[in-house]
């Protein structure tokens, strides 16, 4: 009987972190119209969000966020 070496679980990279999920200390911020605010912290990030009542979406390995 031939061993196999074990292989953990693939995660899915292609999913989007929404508010609380994104765990980047910092991400660049562009308005749901498309204008760029900078670069931010995420829990500043995530409160512009907030108060236009939005909410903050990271796309993977990227660190830009949209506000949606």
């Amino acid at each position: 009987m031939a061993l196999r070496r074990y292989e953990p679980p693939k995660v899915k990279k292609d999913k989007q972190r929404i508010n609380e999920m994104i765990r980047v200390p910092q991400v660049r911020v562009v308005s749901d119209e498309g204008e760029q605010l900078g670069i931010v912290s995420t829990a500043e990030a995530m409160e512009m969000a907030r108060s236009a009542g939005l909410d903050s979406v990271a796309k993977p390995f990227n660190p830009i966020n949209r506000m949606t």
